[in-house]
Formats: structure tokens, C-alpha cells, sequence
């Protein structure tokens, strides 16, 4: 019997190059979630309120924690699209509608 039969699958060529692996950069950017445009549009909208409050730490803060969770929910592609979008323009309502009440409490309380 020859050493180098056809019906011999089990044998390794040792002339094959093996497969190449995947290269690290390669792997990170597969990996990385993609955020749609709206997502995008929702977080620049939280972000707004530090204009509109005229800056702060905890405006900055505040807008940026609720824009970063508009971000992420829109990632999540276990949630349908349109879950994910009405749910980020109910968070970025809320923010704003808060951000709104207050200031106007605030007008109220210097006019007095």
C-alpha cells in the first residue's frame, strides 16, 4: 500500500500553509457596535442642553449620561429599530421637557 493514497483524509500535508488568522484590528472593528445616524441625532440633541442651559457641569453632565444611553440603546440590535428610536426620542423628550420646567421655574423665582 502507498504511503501517499487518495483515500487517506485523515493525514496532514505538512506542505499546506495553515489557515491565517484574523488580524486583531480586524477583530476589534467587526466587533464594535454600529450606531445609526439617528442615534447620533439623539445625542447631539442632549448634548444641546448645555448650550441651551449656557454651560455647567452638571447640565454637561446631565446631557451627556442621557446621550450616551440614547447611544447605546440604539446599538442594541436585539431591540427592534423602531423600538430603539422611539425609545430614544421618549428619553430626549423627557430630558428636555424637565430642562424646560426648570428653567422656567427659575424665570419665575427671579421675576418675584
Amino acid at each position: 500500500m502507498p504511503v501517499n493514497s487518495s483515500d487517506d483524509s485523515d493525514e496532514i500535508n505538512p506542505y499546506d500553509a495553515p489557515a491565517a488568522a484574523p488580524d486583531e484590528d480586524q477583530q476589534a472593528t467587526s466587533n464594535k457596535p454600529q450606531t445609526p445616524a439617528w442615534g447620533w441625532a439623539f445625542f447631539v440633541a442632549c448634548l444641546a442642553i448645555m448650550i441651551a442651559t449656557r454651560g455647567g457641569a452638571v447640565w454637561g453632565a446631565l446631557g451627556g449620561g442621557v446621550g450616551g444611553a440614547c447611544l447605546k440603546i440604539s446599538q442594541n440590535r436585539q431591540i427592534p429599530v423602531l423600538a430603539r428610536f422611539l425609545v430614544c426620542a421618549a428619553i430626549t423628550a423627557v430630558l428636555w421637557g424637565v430642562i424646560l420646567a426648570l428653567v422656567a421655574v427659575r424665570r419665575e423665582a427671579v421675576n418675584l
